[in-house]
């Protein structure tokens, strides 16, 4: 089984056209996050506060306080009271009510004003293949009458030791997951994508 079809160029030499690893560059660029904008302030009104201390009569307590009488001794021998002073009833604040109250005088109106909050970034990684990429190569290939049991059961140790699925490691069987896990192995590895290829072979260090 192979991966595709083997060109051969001559008797000692085979070739195939393998695709080519594609080639990427990853970048840190900043873009928006939180876009500019602009805000506007209230400034509230400012005030001049009195206060003043006032007592509230109407609120206070007030305790009545009778008229002194005095005893009058008369000729005839009789007593009489007569009223000291004013005759009518007087009253005194026990507790007076004292209160404040608030003058404010407006020293400045509301008003208002604009400031711009600048944009804010964040960085993010972007990955895009390079421009100009050769995606399909004639690469030469091990020919079919070179691919030994020996090459293929190195091969397979190789890619299990890697840690790529191989089922039947002593088997000298090319199956389709032989190539599913060559393939995979190629490609990670930015090596030629297509049978047993000689850059692939180098990198397991097998000289055919």
């Amino acid at each position: 089984m192979s991966q595709s079809v083997i060109l051969r160029m001559d008797s000692t030499h085979c070739f195939m056209v393998c695709q080519m690893p594609i080639k990427y560059s990853t970048d840190t660029v900043s873009v928006i996050d939180v876009a500019e904008k602009k805000k506007q302030l209230r400034i509230p009104e400012v005030f001049q506060i009195e206060y003043d201390t006032i007592i509230d009569w109407s609120q206070s307590i007030q305790k009545k306080y009778p008229p002194v009488y005095m005893l009058n001794y008369k000729k005839n021998g009789t007593l009489e009271l007569k009223p000291y002073g004013n005759n009518q009833d007087d009253y005194f604040f026990l507790k007076k009510k004292y209160m404040k109250t608030e003058n404010r005088t407006r020293l400045k109106e509301v008003s208002y004003y604009n400031i711009e909050l600048p944009a804010l970034y964040t960085e993010i990684q972007v990955t895009k293949m390079l421009p100009n990429q050769q995606l399909d190569k004639t690469v030469q290939v091990l020919c079919p009458d070179k691919i030994t049991t020996g090459i293929i059961l190195q091969i397979k140790r190789e890619l299990k030791a890697k840690g790529y699925t191989i089922y039947d490691v002593t088997s000298d069987q090319m199956n389709q997951n032989f190539f599913d896990a060559l393939s995979a192995y190629q490609r990670e590895n930015d090596l030629p994508i297509g049978g047993i290829n000689y850059p692939t072979l180098e990198s397991f260090d097998i000289m055919p």
